[in-house]
């Protein structure tokens, strides 16, 4: 598995075997109009911790971990 991002506030987790369409997408909720997400990271098994260009970091939890 892995996680991509991009400028629409949207993280997408993506499974190598069926590349056609994504796992989950989460969204990004910002303070702030500017939904960008730059940086992205997996925080043991069941958290994403997504950073943008509001400056914040968010947690997003895994549903059924």
């Amino acid at each position: 598995m892995f996680l991509t991002s991009g400028y629409d506030g949207k993280v997408k987790m993506w499974d190598l075997r069926n590349p056609s369409e994504p796992l989950s997408v989460l969204k990004r909720t910002t303070a702030t109009s500017d939904d960008k997400v730059f940086a992205l990271a997996w925080n043991g098994a069941t958290q994403i911790l997504s950073g943008g260009a509001d400056s914040h970091v968010s947690v997003h939890e895994m549903a059924g971990h």
